[in-house]
């Protein structure tokens, strides 16, 4: 497992998938969390109570290539508000 906290790691974690190729065997599940990874940490909040987040089209471009390559991911947050959800595609 690789943990990602900067932008160094990120660069490592780029360099480890272009020089490897992943062993299926090795996991099963993609599983991490929405808030500060898939988004910058950073909320709007409105005068109307409403609240709005930044995502990265980048994460969705990697998370279908994943995906296409027969992995499994999902996401995970604490929280109660619906965000999105995606059909799984066949």
């Amino acid at each position: 497992m690789l943990e990602i906290d900067d932008i160094e790691e990120l660069e490592y974690a780029r360099f480890l998938l272009r020089n490897e190729v992943p062993n299926r065997e090795s996991f099963k599940y993609l599983i991490m969390d929405f808030d500060g990874v898939l988004t910058d940490n950073k909320v709007k909040t409105y005068s109307n109570g409403l609240e709005s987040v930044v995502t990265s089209k980048a994460d969705s471009l990697g998370l279908n290539y994943f995906q296409s390559s027969g992995y499994k991911a999902f996401i995970v947050s604490s929280e109660k508000m619906k965000l999105y959800k995606r059909e799984p595609t066949s």
